[in-house]
């Protein structure tokens, strides 16, 4: 083969960025001079986002279900089984409740809610007690 030349530069790919109809040639010619083109076309759409339709679940939490003597400032948190939108994740949507002896439940209030990048773990931060803003005076 003397030569070969397209519409695309050799070794590039064509173009599949953006939808619509792409297409592109390739001329091929021999030492005689002969030669052939070769013409391929193909439609580029839209990719949909993945369907999700697996409900996420919880698969770890720390310190685990039960344990004593937990520090009451000791972080809590929850491993997801998949990546999970953290707006939805506030104080107002997820939980921490003190659970009595009776097993009255008391929610925990003062709690920071953050995630991982990606959020596949949400984290509930309680400040420790030492660390609570307390008042040294009476207002003005």
């Amino acid at each position: 083969m003397k030569g070969c030349d397209g519409t695309v530069a050799d070794g590039e790919n064509v173009d599949t960025a953006s939808a619509g109809q792409k297409s592109f040639e390739v001329t091929a010619t021999d030492e005689a001079g002969n030669g052939a083109i070769l013409a391929r076309s193909c439609a580029v759409s839209e990719a949909a986002p993945p369907s999700d339709t697996q409900a996420p679940t919880v698969v770890g939490v720390t310190p685990a279900n039960g344990s004593a003597g937990v520090s009451r400032s000791a972080n809590v948190t929850a491993a997801f089984s998949g990546e999970m939108d953290p707006s939805t994740l506030t104080a107002k949507t997820v939980k921490l409740v003190r659970v009595g002896k009776r097993g009255k439940e008391t929610p925990v209030t003062n709690v920071r809610v953050s995630c991982n990048d990606p959020c596949t773990t949400v984290t509930l931060d309680r400040p420790s007690t030492s660390a609570r803003p307390r008042s040294t005076g009476s207002p003005s």
